[in-house]
This record gives C-alpha cells, sequence and structure tokens, in this order.
C-alpha cells in the first residue's frame, strides 16, 4: 500500500471553513455536525498525540475507509550524565523519538486497513493518505488530542460561479480560493508528523 501525506486534505479544508478570525464557510452556530472522533487527555509529563488518515478503495464503487486514533507517548524522567560526570536531568522521549514513533504506528495503521479489506468482502485499498502529530505536556500541565472527521457536503456557494464539477475537480486550491474569497489565509500551519512542545 502506497501511504501519502494528507497535509493537502488538510489544507483544503482549513481553506473552506476559514479560521476563528477570517470565518469563510464555518458551520451554522451550534449545528450538529456529524462526525467521526476520538480523543484523548493526558497528564505531563507525557506526549498526547493524534492520527487521522483516508484509505481509498481501489473500486470506485467502493467505499473508502476513515481512521481516526489517538494515545498517549509517556514521558518519564531520568538522570543521565555530563562529560563532568554530574547528573543532568532530561526526558525521555525526545521530539524526533515521538516522530519517529508516530511513523511506526502509520505503519501498523496501514497493515490494519490491508486485512480490514481482506475481512471485509475482499475490498482492495492500495493508497492512503495520513498525517499525525504530537503535543508534550510538561510536569504539571494537561494535554489532549483529537482527530475528527466531520461529515460535510460541498454548499453549492463554494463552488465558483460558472464552473463545472469537472472544472472544480482539476482546478488547484489556490484557483479555487482565488475565484471564491479575495482575503488570503496564511499557509496552513501544521505539517505531518510535527511534535509540539518538546522539550
Amino acid at each position: 500500500m502506497d501511504v501519502y501525506d494528507a497535509t493537502p486534505l488538510l489544507d483544503a479544508t482549513y481553506r473552506l471553513f476559514g479560521t476563528v478570525d477570517s470565518q469563510r464557510h464555518p458551520p451554522l452556530p451550534g449545528a450538529h455536525v456529524i462526525c467521526a472522533n476520538k480523543s484523548i487527555t493526558v497528564r505531563g509529563p507525557s506526549y498526547a498525540w493524534a492520527f487521522i488518515a483516508i484509505a481509498i478503495a481501489d473500486d470506485p464503487n467502493e467505499s473508502n475507509l476513515f481512521i481516526e486514533d489517538c494515545g498517549e507517548f509517556p514521558a518519564r524522567p531520568y538522570e543521565t550524565y555530563d562529560q563532568g560526570g554530574h547528573p543532568v536531568k532530561t526526558v525521555f522521549p525526545t521530539g524526533d523519538q515521538v516522530s519517529d514513533l508516530l511513523l511506526k504506528h502509520e505503519y501498523a495503521v496501514a497493515k490494519s486497513v490491508q486485512l480490514c479489506g481482506a475481512d471485509y468482502r475482499m475490498k482492495a485499498y492500495s493508497k492512503m493518505y495520513a498525517v499525525s502529530r504530537a503535543v508534550y505536556a510538561a510536569p504539571g500541565e494537561v494535554g489532549s488530542a483529537l482527530a475528527c472527521a466531520p461529515y460535510v457536503l460541498l454548499a453549492q456557494n463554494d463552488v465558483p460561479h460558472q464552473w463545472t464539477a469537472d472544472k472544480l475537480v482539476d482546478s488547484k486550491l489556490t484557483a479555487w480560493q482565488s475565484a471564491l474569497w479575495s482575503d488570503k489565509l496564511k499557509p496552513y500551519p501544521f505539517k505531518d508528523r510535527e511534535v509540539v512542545g518538546a522539550p
């Protein structure tokens, strides 16, 4: 199975809904938006992480598979020693190690997607788009992570005037954005397997 970075999909969602300060097509206030989600809250020192993916069915008549997952990588202090032999407090795992753990989890999810397809009418998935992120909670802090896939329909106002469905599919994200909104959002602020606040 080929695994691709899902950051462009999150970027498209970011540009569709906008931000708190620059709203574009937000859900109605108080609306009940159906979604699939998973969350976790951890007590520091620890990392809370979230993972979300969509596996695309090879057969276009079959359904795709959404995966949301969250978890914790505990960060337990332990003593090491500097070159002078003095004890130094550090934290395990480091930000780079957490990024590696997220990548390993991505591989595990890809394997489970293939097994799910095999268990359900021998459905085949040859590509998956995935993204994950972790946040560090220091001692005395609480950290949380949420993976959420809301199920929304694209509103008619989000298709530029006189655009066909084919043009919408074949256009770049920047062209679609420029055709609808004059304001320019900042670039999407996150990247795949980003670890925030690591000591």
